[in-house]
């Protein structure tokens, strides 16, 4: 039984413990890279503390980017206490981005060095933004850089700062924000709570059952919110592994690579 996304993550910790929880690729081409639910439990602790030094609590971040461990870290980061996430499509045009910011009344964006052209063009223009937190080492005086703000919290949290780790959860506040694809008419905004996940997560593993022998295969972009729950918070709750695809021409090799026995689809990739 769960109660918040902190409770998903902590009972990892304590009933898989040594269990990988993703496999990724620090170079495209290169071997999967393991890590460790420890590690990863670690780094949204670390993350959160020092999300804390720069935003208040019940602000909301963003994040924009690709399928990447830093994405999983920032999601549980924001949402375990900070206040609410907010998942950006990254295919998303500049001005389809910049709108979602602006009418999510979005505190702190974190985004992937890939979308960098997009940020460069708004940058400034969204009032409501008072950071940017980029995922990966560039010489940018704008932005903070995610590896030193997780160094910045990990100094933070051996100094005894309890102010994330102890942050209360309402499993009734708003705190997850997604758009809708918007295919049909403007993209709106739905609210969640992390009842809402919850009820989702435990109703759909009494129906199916996985566990720490299952590796999963993601594929499909996290800022759905059927990708998002199922393919990630399900499986950090069930104790398996999740491989990272490194993109849609690299499935076939990365299937034999990682040998998957769960996968979610669409049907245009099945096609």
């Amino acid at each position: 039984h769960i109660t918040n996304l902190r409770d998903v993550i902590k009972t990892r910790v304590r009933e898989f413990p040594g269990n990988p929880v993703f496999l990724h690729k620090e170079v495209k081409g290169g071997p999967y890279v393991p890590v460790s639910t420890e590690q990863y439990d670690h780094d949204i602790d670390s993350l959160g503390t020092a999300l804390f030094t720069r935003v208040k609590k019940g602000s909301r971040v963003a994040i924009l980017a690709e399928t990447r461990y830093e994405w999983y870290v920032s999601y549980l980061a924001s949402t375990n206490g900070i206040g609410c996430v907010v998942p950006i499509d990254k295919e998303l045009k500049t001005n389809e981005i910049m709108n979602c910011l602006e009418r999510a009344h979005v505190d702190m964006l974190v985004f992937s060095s890939s979308k960098l052209e997009s940020v460069n063009e708004f940058y400034g223009k969204i009032p409501s933004i008072k950071h940017y937190v980029c995922m990966d080492d560039i010489d940018d005086e704008r932005f903070i850089l995610y590896s030193n703000f997780i160094k910045e919290g990990e100094k933070l949290l051996e100094g005894g700062d309890k102010t994330f780790t102890e942050a209360t959860i309402d499993p009734e506040e708003m705190t997850i924000l997604l758009f809708t694809s918007g295919t049909t008419a403007k993209s709106k905004a739905v609210m969640l709570c992390q009842r809402n996940i919850c009820k989702n997560l435990m109703s759909m593993f009494s129906m199916l059952y996985i566990d720490r022998n299952d590796i999963f295969f993601s594929v499909l972009p996290l800022h759905h919110t059927y990708e998002c729950t199922c393919g990630f918070l399900g499986q950090v709750y069930r104790g398996t592994t999740i491989s990272l695809c490194s993109g849609l021409r690299y499935i076939t090799s990365e299937i034999k690579e990682a040998k998957p026995t769960c996968i979610l689809m669409v049907p245009a990739m099945l096609e």
